[in-house]
């Protein structure tokens, strides 16, 4: 059963499955492998950059337990407590890491630290906070951590403003807006997977 904790989040870590797999195995057949009653992860990011809502932050979190000075010393359960844990579908330890995908998490990172007020400072590998090569990258700050895509391209890739289209082909082009009626329950995810295509995006309640 899942404990009832409103999480104060502080912090973000990324992870990738580890599981042999390669990235376009979805998500679906492959985290959750306990059964428990949501995924161990709150965001899970398939291969073609789609974002899958997982553990709601209503629960306390199961993706992350420090035991690597000096993040450990906030205590054993403080990252299941206070972070969003985002897993990436693959072992990049094994295989390269789909743009889609890198471009996915970079859209999900920058708008999370907007919504919960983070920085850099704030989003970590997972193998920062603990003893394990996930998320399977290298990392200059790390230099234990290797594997198949670069987490420092990551963090100038969420640093980056947002790039301005600059061959518009006609000048009396409009911005279109578009109006989704959406239950309130499924409004976050669905924001979070339009700004992941590049979208602005914004909830507003019905009149």
């Amino acid at each position: 059963m899942s404990t009832p904790f409103n999480r104060k989040i502080q912090a973000i870590v990324i992870h990738h499955m580890g599981d042999g797999l390669p990235p376009d195995v979805p998500i679906q057949r492959r985290w959750n492998p306990a059964g428990y009653d949501y995924p161990e992860y709150d965001y899970g990011i398939e291969a073609d950059g789609t974002i899958r809502q997982g553990r709601p932050l209503t629960v306390q979190g199961a993706h992350c337990l420090s035991d690597k000075p000096p993040y450990s010393n906030r205590g054993y359960q403080w990252w299941n407590r206070n972070s969003i844990g985002i897993g990436l579908a693959g072992d990049f330890t094994r295989y390269p890491m789909p743009k889609m995908q890198f471009d996915a998490v970079v859209a999900l990172v920058k708008s999370l630290m907007g919504e919960y007020g983070l920085t850099l400072d704030n989003v970590y590998p997972h193998g920062q906070v603990t003893y394990t090569d996930c998320p399977g990258c290298v990392y200059s700050k790390v230099p234990a951590l290797s594997g198949g895509w670069n987490y420092d391209s990551f963090e100038q890739a969420v640093l980056s403003p947002v790039k301005e289209v600059t061959n518009v082909a006609d000048d009396n082009d409009k911005d279109i807006y578009l109006s989704v009626r959406v239950r309130t329950s499924k409004a976050d995810d669905l924001v979070k997977q339009i700004i992941a295509l590049g979208f602005a995006c914004k909830i507003m309640p019905l009149a």
